[in-house]
């Protein structure tokens, strides 16, 4: 067999084997399990490390794997978005990390995961995880929303969605629309964010 041949036939073995075992049930739970255990942590500095760290693992998993899986189990995608949510409940600094995150490089999964996706399944855990990740964020802020430009750059690029990727996906867009509705029935500080009144204003005036 010529040498070049046999290369990519043990290149494409080797692609397959790591398909198979990235993409199972077993891998799953292995990663479920390694992503939780550090919840039970109780010594402040370790925790902060260390639920940071649970939360990086989930939030790729779901959003590089878990996602892309042809058959997924709403059960299991539930079960990663309260893993997620128990950590940066109890842990600002773990909370913060994720809304940073999101408001930064993870504000390309917004489009694909929010309103472009056609599971609708992809499309509720997304938008679920990101209502928990705001009101956890500003639960440790205590609630003060005008303070926080991670959450206004999430919200903005929220609304600015509303220009294009909005109506071109309009079947999908109950769960874009569920999440600003769920952060402005937080209370009189979401619903009173400038950044987000003035964007708001920009698209829904009558010269639009």
């Amino acid at each position: 067999m010529p040498a070049s041949i046999e290369r990519s036939i043990r290149e494409e073995n080797l692609r397959f084997m790591q398909n198979r075992d990235v993409f199972s049930e077993d891998y799953y739970s292995f990663l479920q399990n390694l992503a939780t255990v550090n919840s039970a942590v109780r010594r402040s500095g370790e925790k902060e490390e260390l639920c940071t760290e649970s939360v990086q693992l989930a939030v790729q998993f779901l959003f590089n794997t878990y996602y892309h899986v042809r058959r997924r189990h709403r059960s299991v995608m539930a079960d990663w978005v309260a893993a997620i949510e128990s950590l940066i409940q109890g842990c600002a600094t773990t909370a913060h990390w994720l809304v940073s995150y999101l408001s930064s490089d993870g504000l390309k999964y917004l489009k694909p995961y929010l309103v472009e996706g056609r599971s609708r399944d992809v499309r509720q855990s997304f938008s679920q995880l990101l209502s928990v990740c705001l009101s956890s964020h500003l639960f440790h802020r205590g609630g003060a929303v005008h303070a926080s430009n991670d959450v206004t750059t999430i919200l903005t690029h929220l609304v600015e969605m509303l220009g294009s990727e909005v109506p071109d996906n309009v079947k999908n867009c109950g769960q874009y629309f569920w999440v600003l509705l769920k952060f402005a029935q937080g209370g009189a500080a979401q619903c009173g964010q400038r950044a987000l009144r003035r964007r708001c204003r920009r698209w829904w005036s009558p010269s639009r």
